[in-house]
C-alpha cells in the first residue's frame, strides 16, 4: 500500500514497522520521490484487541500522528466491540486530539469463525455509522472474490493475494473518499 501510494501520489512515503517483540521500530521502508513525506508507521500487535493496544499508545510514536488508520475485528468479539472501541478512540483522542482515526473493517475467518467474524464487523461498521468514525471493511472484497479460500495463509490471516485486496480497498478509500 505504501509503495503504491508513493506512486499515485507522488510524493515520498516512509513505511516504518514496528516489532512488538523488540518493543521498537525495527524496519523503515522508503518510497517515492524527494518530497516532504508522508509517514506510516506500522504498529500491529499480533492477538491484541482495540482494548489491549489501548494501553499501549504512551510513547508509540515519535511524533503526534496525523492519521490512525485501525485494522478491527480478527481479536474483538462482537459484545465486546462497542466498549473497546469507544476506550481505543477516547485513548486515541486524549494524547492526540488533532488525529483522524479510520476504522477498517478486517477480511472474513473461514471455517467456523466466519459467523463470529461477520457479526463483529457489522457491528463495527455500525458503530463506526452511529459515532461518525470514518470506515471502510474489506470483509465483502474478500468475501466475495470467488475462491476466496485461496486468499489465506491460515483460516483467518491472508496471503499476498489477499492483502492486496485488503490494501487496494484502504487505499480506495484514503484517495477518494478521505
Amino acid at each position: 500500500m505504501a509503495q503504491t501510494l508513493a506512486a499515485e501520489t507522488n510524493r515520498r512515503v516512509e513505511f516504518i514497522n514496528y516489532n512488538p517483540q523488540a518493543g521498537r521500530y525495527a524496519e523503515k521502508r522508503v518510497y517515492g520521490p524527494e518530497t516532504a513525506p508522508v509517514k506510516i508507521y506500522n504498529v500491529g500487535i499480533p492477538g491484541a484487541t482495540t482494548d489491549e493496544m489501548s494501553e499501549h499508545f504512551d510513547g508509540l510514536f515519535p511524533e503526534p500522528p496525523s492519521l490512525i488508520v485501525a485494522s478491527v475485528g480478527h481479536n474483538q468479539l462482537p459484545p465486546d466491540v462497542s466498549r473497546d472501541m469507544d476506550k481505543f478512540t477516547q485513548s486515541i483522542k486524549k494524547q492526540w486530539p488533532a488525529t483522524q482515526v479510520l476504522i477498517v473493517g478486517q477480511n472474513p475467518a473461514t471455517g467456523e469463525r466466519w459467523e463470529r467474524q461477520k457479526k463483529t464487523v457489522t457491528t463495527l461498521m455500525t458503530w463506526c455509522r452511529y459515532w461518525g468514525f470514518p470506515s471502510v471493511s474489506v470483509f465483502e472484497a474478500i468475501a466475495e472474490t470467488p475462491n476466496f479460500e485461496s486468499l489465506y495463509v491460515d483460516l483467518l490471516h491472508v496471503n499476498e493475494a489477499g492483502s492486496t485486496i485488503w490494501a487496494g480497498v484502504v487505499q480506495r478509500y484514503l484517495l477518494d473518499d478521505a
